[in-house]
């Protein structure tokens, strides 16, 4: 005689990647593990709103071109006009008034109008400690690179 037919179960997505992942441990112990790990998140400050994380890409986005960091280098010493930052950087004031629109758009540079004439400022001096923490990360960067190149070169 055949066994006796029993109906089917319907397992939700959920059930059956705990089954699957974790075949042998209890249900509560698993979601203990994963309130926990979503306890340590929140302790580091790991987890950031996704409008926050966008934000700051955008903002990052706009120093994520070379002219525009030259730009705000200009800058350190105080107001420039167009002209006067197209003079430093060699290049034409079309182009830099279109790089200067961008850094604009984030806030990051501030235009101040006299007459015809538009002088730009950086909106807020930590942008420099920014660029200057950045210049300091890339030359850690480039200082394992040279070490790790003398290793290389050691060994053959």
């Amino acid at each position: 005689m055949p066994p006796p037919v029993t109906p089917a179960v319907r397992r939700s997505p959920r059930t059956d990647t705990r089954s699957r992942f974790f075949p042998e441990a209890p249900r509560d112990q698993i979601f203990g593990c994963i309130f926990a790990l979503r306890s340590i998140y929140e302790l580091l400050h790991i987890r950031m709103p996704l409008h926050l994380a966008n934000f700051k890409a955008e903002f990052f986005k706009a120093l994520a071109h070379p002219v525009r960091i030259r730009i705000l280098d200009c800058l350190r010493g105080g107001e420039k006009g167009v002209n006067e930052l197209s003079g430093m950087l060699r290049l034409e004031p079309a182009n830099v008034s279109q790089q200067l629109a961008i850094l604009r758009v984030r806030n990051i540079v501030m235009g101040r109008k006299a007459g015809s004439a538009v002088f730009y400022s950086v909106s807020d001096p930590a942008i420099f400690k920014l660029l200057d923490v950045a210049k300091q990360v890339f030359n850690n960067q480039l200082v394992g690179v040279r070490d790790m190149l003398r290793q290389i070169r050691k060994v053959s």
